[in-house]
């Protein structure tokens, strides 16, 4: 029995979404996720780190391995994997854009038992502090809740901006590096914990980072589709949205805007305490985006001399 799945492109030719056993990515890496999902079962923490260039398809390969952890791609009698659309992530729950939605979308599949919870950097990495913040956010989040029981994906331009201690820790069990992709498929490289340790010791030492995974032969290597061209839609339109996001937000601190949390870091004091100053002094914002009030950086100055006086 053939379970290959095709759908025609814009352009009228076939375009393959599955293959003939019935997944959207080779065999050996369905294996590495059944592992994962035992671990977990066994009350461990298990994170999964998916980097690559723009473009080398990261966020379609950690959506494919959500579904399959999601348990999208059963079995059927006949031992072929049968995709049913029912159980595949939902995206404003399971997705978060950025380490802003991170925490809470974790938290969200803790409380409803859900088994995957995503990661996608979405220009983090752009934002002075963003990675400090990350790695000080992982290691507390899986400090706090050893027996969380969700596997995290996290994807990442490069393994290196995460804290070492992550892997010293036995908490990213592995990781897949995406390259060289093309219009059929993507392709991807996996390494276990232990070989990560090298590459990541490798990248410290060469000028090219990336030539890293070069000089560490892979566990596995494999190939991946794209997503069927609704959900592939959905994705885009989901992912766009919040990278507008966080352009936005990028946007009104570059003109030197600040919020009430912003505010709150610089002079040492609660979020309801400057939001008290701030109306006692009746200052005015600048801006709003998403409900939240952006001041002029000024702000903080005048209430530095409250705090002084």
């Amino acid at each position: 029995m053939n379970f290959g799945k095709y759908e025609k492109n814009e352009n009228g030719t076939n375009k393959r979404i599955l293959y003939d056993y019935g997944l959207p990515f080779s065999k050996e890496l369905a294996n590495n996720l059944d592992k994962q999902k035992e671990r977990v079962d066994g009350r461990k923490a298990s994170l999964i780190i998916i980097d690559g260039g723009i473009g080398e398809g990261k966020t379609t390969l950690m959506v494919h391995c959500a579904d399959y952890l999601s348990g999208a791609y059963p079995k059927n009698d006949e031992g072929y994997y049968v995709y049913d659309e029912e159980k595949t992530i939902k995206f404003k729950d399971q997705l978060a854009m950025g380490g802003e939605e991170f925490s809470n979308k974790l938290t969200f599949c803790f409380t409803n038992k859900l088994a995957v919870c995503i990661y996608d950097e979405a220009g983090d990495f752009s934002r002075r502090g963003a990675l400090t913040k990350l790695n000080s956010m992982v290691n507390r989040l899986f400090e706090t809740f050893r027996g969380l029981q969700v596997i995290v994906i996290m994807g990442l331009p490069s393994i290196r901006v995460l804290d070492s201690s992550l892997l010293d820790k036995n908490i990213i069990r592995f990781g897949l590096h995406c390259e060289c992709r093309n219009s059929k498929y993507g392709n991807f490289k996996g390494y276990s914990a232990y070989k990560l340790n090298y590459i990541i010791h490798k990248m410290n030492k060469l000028v090219i980072k990336n030539k890293a995974y070069d000089f560490t032969f892979p566990n596995i290597r494999g190939h991946f589709l794209d997503l069927p061209s609704e959900r592939s839609k959905k994705l885009d339109k989901f992912s766009t949205k919040g990278k507008s996001d966080l352009l936005k937000v990028n946007e009104l601190k570059y003109s030197g805007l600040v919020n009430y949390k912003d505010i709150a870091k610089d002079v040492r004091r609660s979020v309801i305490w400057v939001k008290k100053m701030i109306a006692k002094k009746n200052i005015k914002h600048n801006d709003i985006y998403k409900n939240a009030k952006y001041f002029d950086a000024s702000v903080i100055n005048v209430l530095v001399e409250e705090i002084e006086k």
